[in-house]
C-alpha cells in the first residue's frame, strides 16, 4: 500500500490514506528467428527445410522494491523460460507421399538465478533437451478428390528419458513436464477427413 497525504492550506499533513495500488510489474526482452527453405527436386518432389528459434534474454518481475529474474530458470514454477528454444524440421514430398523429420528443443538453464553453486546449492545447473519426432502422410485420390489422408506420427525417437528436476514444484515427478518429455517415445496412427 502506498500512504497519499491531504494538506491543509498552511501546508500541514491532515490525513494520511492508506491506498491499495498495484505496482508490480512484468518486463521482457527478447527475440524470434525463423527461416525456411524450399528446393524442387523435379520428378522425385521436393525438399523444405525450416527453422525457429526464440531466445528470451528477460523476464523480470518487479514488485515493489523486489526484482526477480526468470529467464533461463528450466526448474518449474510460475516459469519455464530457457533462454534458447528451437525447433527444426526437414519435409520431403513427393505426389500423395510426404516425411517429416523434426528436432525441437531448449537449452540449459539453473535452478534459481539467484542461487550461487556451492555456496547457495552444490549444484544449481539443469541441463537442456533436444527430442527428435518422425512422421509420414499418404493421400489416397478416390476419385480426383484427396479428401482422405493416412498419418503416423513417432515422438522421441530416441526414448530420451526426463532430466531429473529436484522439487519441481509444478507435479508430482520428479522433472519439470512443461518443459521434459515425461511419456517417452510414443505412436499415433490416423485417418484425416475434409468433408
Amino acid at each position: 500500500m502506498k500512504p497519499r497525504l491531504r494538506r491543509n492550506s498552511a501546508g500541514s499533513i491532515t490525513q494520511i490514506l492508506a491506498i491499495p495500488i498495484n505496482v508490480a510489474q512484468q518486463k521482457t526482452k527478447g527475440l524470434d528467428i525463423e527461416a525456411s527453405w524450399r528446393q524442387d527436386l523435379g520428378a522425385i518432389g521436393h525438399l523444405t527445410l525450416r527453422a525457429l528459434a526464440s531466445h528470451i534474454g528477460n523476464l523480470t518481475t518487479i514488485n515493489g522494491p523486489v526484482r526477480t529474474e526468470a529467464a533461463g530458470q528450466n526448474s518449474g514454477g510460475v516459469y519455464n523460460t530457457p533462454k534458447w528454444r528451437w525447433l527444426g524440421s526437414l519435409d520431403y514430398a513427393l505426389d500423395h507421399l510426404s516425411f517429416n523429420v523434426q528436432a525441437r528443443g531448449f537449452n540449459a538453464g539453473v535452478y534459481d538465478n539467484t542461487w550461487v553453486s556451492g555456496i547457495n546449492i552444490d549444484d544449481n545447473h539443469i541441463p537442456g533437451a533436444t527430442y527428435f519426432d518422425l512422421g509420414g502422410a499418404y493421400r489416397f485420390d478416390l476419385s480426383g478428390d484427396d479428401n482422405i489422408e493416412a498419418y503416423f506420427k513417432i515422438e522421441n525417437v530416441m526414448d530420451k528419458d526426463p532430466v531429473v528436476v529436484a522439487g519441481a514444484n509444478i507435479s508430482a515427478l520428479q522433472t519439470n513436464p512443461a518443459l521434459y518429455d515425461v511419456i517417452g517415445r510414443n505412436y499415433r496412427v490416423g485417418f484425416r477427413f475434409r468433408f
